[in-house]
């Protein structure tokens, strides 16, 4: 996972600037909360925070005792929100964390699942939530990026919904599903590629862009990047 590290501390300064469909997805997972009308959640745990753009869409709008967040990456110059906690460690080894010993009331992320290995994660989450305790994500699925994928064969290995849906009902009741594919029109493929390039959010952030790739890129996809999101709200059983 180094690469990932790399590209999202390069693209620290430009991250919100050029990742409007993340931001779109944090708004979609406060409305799915807040249509709840449940707003007290004590003990809350957010992992990959990033430079905490859900934490602090959520600490506006909720009342809480304590609020940890943590990225695998150390962002400069973060603000963090009242009675919130900033931990680096990667989610892969959450067990050797004192996180492990605590329960939480929900847990949150936005657009870091895809990064994780699906199966352990849920089981480390279902681990740390309260029973009854909400779980609150946004991720991609398998048409994410599809055509980088198509064009130079490099891409995350996106789970299929129906695949989510199945391990999710083993141990929660999913409340809100959400999925929406949106495609974004570029000028040209070399725009594409520093969109995706500025946002640090793909595996094909080390390779060298090949001139043959932008030539099929404009054949094959006439400039447009398909993002395919996933939001859900669901409660542990």
């Amino acid at each position: 996972m180094q690469y990932r590290l790399e590209s999202f501390l390069k693209a620290q300064q430009s991250y919100k600037e050029n990742t409007p469909i993340q931001a779109y997805m944090r708004e979609y997972l406060l409305r799915m909360l807040l249509d709840t009308h449940k707003k007290d959640f004590p003990d809350i745990f957010e992992f990959g925070c990033g430079q905490c753009e859900l934490t602090y869409v959520l600490t506006k709008h909720l009342d809480y005792k304590q609020y940890i967040c943590n990225d695998i990456n150390k962002y400069k110059d973060i603000r963090l929100p009242q009675n919130t906690q900033h931990l680096c460690f990667d989610m892969r080894s959450v067990k050797d964390t004192p996180i492990f010993s605590q329960r939480f009331h929900l847990i949150a992320s936005n657009a870091c699942l895809q990064w994780l290995p699906f199966v352990e994660t849920l089981e480390n989450l279902k681990h740390i939530l309260h029973a009854n305790g909400w779980l609150l994500i946004g991720t991609f699925g398998v048409d994410n990026f599809r055509e980088i994928r198509e064009v130079t064969g490099i891409g995350l290995p996106y789970m299929q919904s129906h695949v989510m849906k199945e391990y999710l009902a083993d141990s929660f009741e999913c409340k809100v599903w959400h999925e929406e594919r949106i495609t974004l029109q570029f000028e040209n493929p070399l725009e594409v590629f520093r969109h995706i390039k500025k946002g640090g959010v793909n595996a094909l952030q080390t390779c060298y862009i090949k001139k043959s790739w932008l030539t099929q890129y404009t054949e094959s996809h006439n400039n447009t990047l398909t993002y395919h999101i996933i939001c859900f709200l669901a409660k542990k059983y």
